[in-house]
């Protein structure tokens, strides 16, 4: 009897949730805007947890930066649950980091609590991050790394995140004082660890492309697709497509088509439509024809 009372008393406490987080979806709408997702799922033997805040400091490439960023989250890009992503960012030219602070208000009363439900199958968006240069980006990559170490001048933050173990008075986080964190977070596929050399992720392989190509922007809208007054329906977000926003349209691909033999393909990418038909993609410096399909008509 006494045996049984242990096990029942040992089992009662939940397991830490193992997690992955990582930058992905990057692109130059101009030549000194990027953007790019911050993106959250479980990992490991976990399924499924509630993901309740989240903050970062991310070093960037001084060479690729060359000037000074102004950041925000792109306007409906945020997968967390209501309010969403809502800390604010700062920009240590210093050190070159980007800071996002930790997201508020998820304990709007002392009954109610806000969480995100983050699974191993469909990554969660936590923010889409433009960041606004003062001058063009350059070549080089962003090498954008999660930040392990907090430093207060100036300002680094740490990178982590807390989740609900019950309810909503149980929750954790990764350096929750006096306790041992129990599972395995991973930054751009690196597993965190206090004995980290560097004290910062490797470099996101998803997202880390220089500025060399030309950014062509477009204008296009789509038939069947058109409501008037130069906008479209949102067709992603309507279709229940995930990680898409109401300024979306549909999804598009732009190819460079040689003109003696249009079979032949020298350049292909895949971009976004916005509802007021407008796209940037960056694609080589040639002189080709140009071909825009979405994903019924071309």
């Amino acid at each position: 009897m006494l045996s049984l009372a242990i096990m029942k008393a040992s089992g009662a406490f939940a397991v830490d949730p193992s997690a992955s987080f990582y930058i992905d979806h990057a692109q130059y709408i101009s030549p000194g805007i990027y953007e790019f997702d911050i993106m959250a799922k479980a990992s490991g033997a976990t399924t499924s947890f509630d993901l309740r805040t989240f903050q970062a400091g991310i070093y960037v490439n001084s060479v690729w930066n060359g000037g000074t960023l102004a950041l925000s989250t792109a306007p409906g890009y945020s997968e967390l649950s209501y309010p969403g992503y809502n800390g604010s960012y700062q920009w240590n030219s210093t050190d070159k980091v980007i800071n996002c602070s930790v997201n508020y208000n998820v304990k709007p009363s002392p009954s109610t609590c806000v969480s995100t439900l983050v699974g191993n199958v469909d990554a969660v968006r936590i923010a889409r991050i433009r960041a606004t240069n003062s001058t063009s980006f350059g070549c080089a990559t962003p090498d954008m790394k999660f930040n392990y170490v907090q430093n207060n001048s100036p300002l680094r933050l740490r990178t982590s995140f807390s989740w609900r173990e019950s309810g909503c008075t149980t929750n954790y986080e990764l350096f929750y004082p006096a306790r041992t964190y129990g599972g395995v977070a991973k930054f751009n596929t690196e597993t965190y660890a206090t004995s980290d050399a560097d004290g910062r992720s490797p470099v996101s392989t998803l997202a880390n492309t220089g500025n060399c190509f030309p950014i062509l922007q477009l204008t296009a809208y789509l038939q069947g697709f058109y409501m008037g007054s130069a906008t479209m329906q949102s067709v992603l977000l309507n279709q229940s497509v995930k990680s898409v926003s109401y300024e979306q349209a549909d999804s598009i691909t732009v190819e460079l088509h040689r003109e003696a033999n249009p079979a032949i393909v020298d350049a292909s990418v895949r971009g976004v439509l916005k509802v007021d038909g407008t796209a940037s993609v960056t694609l080589p410096a040639i002189t080709r024809q140009l071909l825009l399909r979405s994903r019924t008509a071309s």
